[in-house]
């Protein structure tokens, strides 16, 4: 299909990480879309791994603002070519 990207299985394995704990779609495809590599989505799930799982289940609101401020970071870090 035009337009589309392939799914890598980084990329896979963070939807489907994201999607365990709750994380809206909405909010997990524009977090794939943030990032560009391989690398960068590794990052995001080691540091969503470091989040306690009692706040995925109890304060859901929480732990996607702080995935969210990460990937903004992870964007922010990139180098400029």
């Amino acid at each position: 299909m035009a337009g589309s990207k392939e799914i890598t299985k980084v990329e896979k394995d963070l939807i489907i990480w994201l999607d365990a704990y709750g994380i809206a779609s909405t909010t997990i495809w524009g977090i794939c879309n943030m990032l560009k590599t391989d690398e960068e989505m590794k990052e995001l799930i080691s540091f969503s791994l470091d989040i306690p799982e009692e706040m995925y289940w109890n304060n859901p609101s929480e732990a996607e603002e702080q995935i969210l401020a990460k990937a903004l970071q992870i964007t922010q870090n990139r180098k400029i070519e």
